[in-house]
């Protein structure tokens, strides 16, 4: 494996350390609420499983955000000049969108080479990037790194559920009544563990498309397809769906 290949699978590594680590914090939220609902006064705790289900949602579409964001550092650091001219120069473009620039805007930057200017004007952009649909992830795959996702797109209905909720969740503190209705959105713990096991699913078949070469990316995919099984084998041991 050449020096490039070795240094693009411990990116890729890198990626997936990270979600697990995410992933095993969500498993610790999942018990928490497993703990409350064994008490023998449960009935006292049944609103901390829901919240502890809610900090779920948040976190795993955060997880799922932190992903893509590397993969597409990672794929755009390799990108040719067509997929490159989208971005724009690091701290010429509030809102995210390429514009030309003059010789004496590119002057601010003396002393930094090419590669550091690119890499900085690639981590402005994803600062300013979030992914909140489908259509997002999609047209960040597709229309700027140039990956086919006619396979990902059976992950898209789930996936827009699970981030719709969250969106629920952060911007209206999961009410869903008018004003001075104080009722809250029931959490449906089977719905969550979907929602696991797709984000899992989705980013190991995400690095299979942008990285066919499986002798860098079976790893990483393998480990991926390893945390699947686990999410998918939560049930067993805790049935939120009779609870929330």
């Amino acid at each position: 494996m050449s020096e490039h290949d070795t240094e693009l699978k411990q990116r890729l590594d890198d990626i997936w350390s990270f979600y697990t680590l995410n992933s095993n914090r969500m498993e610790r939220l999942i018990q928490m609420g497993v703990l409350f609902r064994s008490a023998k006064d449960w009935e006292d705790y049944y609103e901390y499983v829901d919240e502890s289900l809610r900090a779920v949602i948040v976190l795993l579409h955060a997880s799922l955000e932190d992903a893509l964001r590397e993969i597409v550092r990672l794929k755009l650091t390799e990108c040719p000049a067509e997929v490159l001219k989208e971005i724009p120069l690091v701290g010429l473009s509030p809102t995210g969108q390429p514009r030309k620039f003059s010789l004496g805007e590119l002057s601010k930057h003396r002393g930094k080479t090419v590669d550091e200017l690119i890499q900085q004007s690639i981590d402005e952009f994803l600062n300013k990037t979030s992914f909140n649909s489908s259509n997002d992830i999609a047209h960040m795959l597709e229309k700027k790194l140039r990956i086919d996702i006619s396979n990902l797109r059976e992950y898209f209905p789930a996936l827009n559920q699970m981030i719709a909720r969250r969106h629920q969740i952060v911007h209206t503190a999961d009410r869903t009544g008018a004003p001075g209705d104080l009722s809250l959105a029931p959490v449906d713990g089977e719905d969550i563990i979907k929602w696991l096991r797709t984000a899992a699913a989705f980013l190991a078949d995400v690095l299979s498309a942008a990285y066919p070469d499986l002798q860098i990316a079976e790893g990483t995919g393998e480990r991926m397809q390893e945390l699947l099984a686990r999410d998918s084998a939560a049930p067993q041991g805790a049935d939120l769906s009779a609870t929330c």
